[in-house]
């Protein structure tokens, strides 16, 4: 064991020998190397970097050189023995003892001694161990640079090994930086916001980039030829990037700040710093006090706002657990700020009646949603009137209510069927509620919303029949083409949907004109014709060919608005409207033939008894009337006025010479009830929606145009059918030379205007 640590000493002795003899060729060559693999010369130019590294290789030579010389011999084994014991301190040279022989024979006393004095140093000999390298100062290296330059080089090459050595290799074999240097030509970097941002695309520049949540961002790193190693980019991870033609891309999608690094070999090609924009959640409000429709519609004003565009905004209403919702028809999808109303019906969901928890919501492009507060909310009802279909919707609600008396509804529900003839035998009516009840007598799972839904079908062909059904559909068109519109779809889409909604108004108009109790219901009152909305439908679809997108939403608005507020089937209101209009008809009448008898008696203007009886009558009647509509909500104002003056008519008929005043107050009185009777026509419109078609008047080509004023747009060429007979019939009258005067000019100006 003695020999083995022998050998051993022998073994570290050398060795820092050695190191003592190399230590100077370590430190030049390591201190290249760790300058090389921190990236040091880089920057320096091409030139200069071999000059360098020459006079490096040089010096590093000449090191080596001189170490050679200085090579140090093995040590031998009396220079182990000799280490042994002076590093683990043996006194009387132990170990060399035990290995000497002596010189001469000796006797016997001597030979016990020596014997002895060899076992003693065999003992303590035993006790030494290995041998350590010890640390000792070197004369060629005083300030112990030896060793932070080792450390450094460590650092320098782990830093490098992830870059594949690129930096030591392009110090020690620089040709390779000269060509990498030209082969990279730049580093672009875009950033593409998500569509639903609305917003284009940007070049990144600087050190700072500001982007929105989830947009992506597009790396190109240009190169003249494909690089050994690819570039790497350092976001949320490293990741190399790919070769796409003569560029390297990658693509990362931001969702938190963070740096982005683009290096290559180690080196940055490009570093910013990414600041995401937040997307905020959209906000909406309900606008001013909702109205409703004389068929319960509900018409909903709102405001909605997102930093990026809406996507949609519905009205949510919700009673016991069920929440029932519907969507509005934005102006165009993706609009920032919305200021609209919207027209929803509920009268057909069971909510109908009841009071819910109503609320509106929007939802930006992001699916981010926000809601109003709910608000508790009266909701409107269908209105009917017969009583077969009213006892159907009350049976309806019940059911909806209370689900666990069906048996009751049930046998009310047959002793409606028992009597068809109350509700006219309408086989469509009694077919649905046979369904209903063997619906609730099946006990299926969905009893109660099929039930509840064919009870509706029910009463609703006995309120309104067929004309509803087509009144749905029509609006279900419309709003299928608006929003088709607000989303931007092709023109072919639009094409077809228009023409769905122009074969839906045909077969409404066609179900009126065929409906004898509906076109009754609505004569002798001033409201839509069938060819106003044939020109509606004419513009809108001029408007559609055109590309006159937003302009066409506004007249399908405007249908929308108008057919809303129309009133189907039987409507006391209306039909107390139509008598006392009537009979304002009926006063006017007889107003005017009152001054044409008093202008015919032999002093003209100066009535009769009789006449001035008849005078009084009709002023009464006319204030009667006027009180019916002013308690109905119209503004009867020109009415009130034209009955005062029918009542002065009265009282000044009874002196004579008055005559000439009493005629001028009457004939006052019937223009005052005449523009009376414009006006209230007015207001029922605007009532019924026929605001828009109201501010319209018509050109000679039979067309409707807006009126600003009293100028009217002409068209460009008329038809020659009713224009030829305008024409001829003025240019007739205006050769008549047997006219009046004050008529020739009046003809001749009706000419210019042709």
């Amino acid at each position: 064991m003695l020999s083995f640590f022998i050998e051993i000493a022998r073994f570290v002795v050398f060795i820092e020998r050695l190191w003592a003899a190399l230590v100077v060729p370590f430190i030049f060559i390591s201190g290249l190397l760790a300058t090389a693999a921190w990236g040091v010369w880089q920057p320096i130019p091409f030139g200069l970097h071999i000059l360098l590294l020459g006079l490096s290789g040089i010096a590093i030579l000449a090191a080596i050189v001189q170490s050679f010389r200085h090579w140090p011999a093995y040590p031998s084994v009396q220079e182990g023995r000799t280490i042994i014991e002076r590093r683990q301190r043996l006194e009387h040279r132990p170990v060399t003892l035990v290995a000497d022989n002596p010189a001469q024979e000796l006797d016997t006393e001597t030979a016990i001694l020596w014997e002895k004095a060899q076992h003693q140093a065999s003992s303590i000999a035993k006790k030494a161990g290995a041998v350590r390298v010890q640390t000792q100062k070197i004369r060629a290296d005083n300030w112990a640079l030896r060793y932070p330059l080792l450390i450094v080089l460590v650092l320098a090459l782990w830093a490098d090994f992830g870059e594949d050595f690129y930096d030591l290799r392009t110090t020690l074999i620089p040709t390779d930086k000269s060509l990498s240097s030209h082969v990279v030509q730049g580093v672009d970097v875009w950033v593409q916001p998500p569509s639903y941002t609305q917003q284009a695309n940007f070049m990144a520049k600087g050190e700072s980039i500001k982007a929105p949540y989830g947009s992506t961002i597009k790396v190109l790193v240009h190169v003249v030829e494909p690089l050994s190693s690819a570039p790497k980019i350092s976001f949320s991870e490293m990741s190399s990037l790919i070769l796409k033609g003569k560029s390297y891309q990658a693509e990362i999608v931001v969702k938190e700040n963070n740096t982005l690094e683009v290096r290559h070999r180690g080196r940055p090609l490009f570093v910013s710093d990414i600041t995401v924009i937040a997307d905020t959640p959209p906000t909406i409000a309900l606008g001013t006090d909702l109205t409703r429709t004389p068929e319960g519609m509900l018409n909903i004003p709102f405001t909605a706002t997102d930093d990026y565009g809406l996507a949609k905004v519905e009205v949510l209403l919700e009673r016991d657990g069920r929440t029932v919702r519907k969507e509005f028809v934005l102006p165009r999808k993706g609009d920032r700020d919305v200021d609209d109303s919207g027209f929803v019906d509920f009268t057909s969901d069971p909510f109908a009646g009841l009071v819910v928890n109503f609320s509106l919501q929007a939802e930006d492009v992001a699916e981010q949603k926000t809601a109003t507060i709910p608000r508790k909310l009266q909701m409107p009802e269908r209105p009917f009137y017969h009583p077969v279909a009213k006892e159907l919707v009350r049976l309806r609600r019940e059911l909806f209510v209370n689900p666990d008396i069906w048996v009751s509804i049930s046998q009310q529900l047959e002793g409606l069927m028992r009597k068809p003839e109350d509700f006219k035998s309408n086989s469509r009516a009694y077919l649905s509620m046979t369904f209903a009840q063997q619906t609730m007598l099946g006990q299926q799972q969905d009893f109660v919303d099929r039930s509840m839904g064919l009870m509706w079908d029910a009463a609703l062909h006995i309120e309104k029949g067929p004309l509803a059904i087509q009144m749905e559909r029509l609006l279900n068109a419309q709003r299928d083409l608006q929003k088709a519109l607000s989303e931007g779809a092709s023109p072919e889409k639009l094409d077809g949907l228009f023409k769905q909604l122009s074969q839906a108004m045909q077969d409404l108009l066609r179900q009126v004109s065929f409906s004898g109790e509906q076109t009754e219901a609505m004569m002798d009152v001033p409201g839509l014709q069938n060819s106003d909305l044939a020109n509606m439908m004419e513009k809108i679809n001029e408007l559609l060919q055109s590309g006159a997108y937003e302009q066409a939403q506004e007249m399908l608005k405007e249908l929308e608005n108008l057919m809303a507020h129309v009133s189907m089937g039987e409507n006391p209101e209306l039909e107390k409207f139509k008598e006392a209009f009537k009979k304002m008809a009926e006063v006017a009448e007889q107003q005017k033939e009152l001054i044409e008898e008093s202008f015919n008696n032999p002093i003209p203007g100066r009535m009769s008894p009789e006449q001035r009886m008849k005078q009084q009558m009709l002023a009464e009647k006319l204030g009667e009337q006027a009180k019916t509509l002013k308690d109905m909500g119209f503004d009867t104002q020109n009415f009130d006025e034209a009955a005062r003056a029918m009542g002065g008519a009265f009282h000044l008929s009874k002196q004579a010479g008055l005559e000439s005043l009493v005629y001028q107050m009457q004939n006052k009185a019937l223009e005052l009830l005449q523009q009376g009777q414009q006006q209230v026509s007015q207001q029922l419109r605007q009532q019924m929606g026929y605001s828009g078609l109201a501010g319209m008047r018509r050109d000679p080509s039979g067309k409707l145009h807006s009126m600003a004023g009293d100028k009217v747009e002409m068209p460009d060429k008329a038809p020659e059918t009713l224009s030829r007979k305008i024409r001829d019939t003025l240019f007739d009258r205006a050769d008549d030379i047997g006219r009046s005067d004050d008529e020739q000019r009046y003809l001749q100006r009706l000419l210019k205007a042709f």
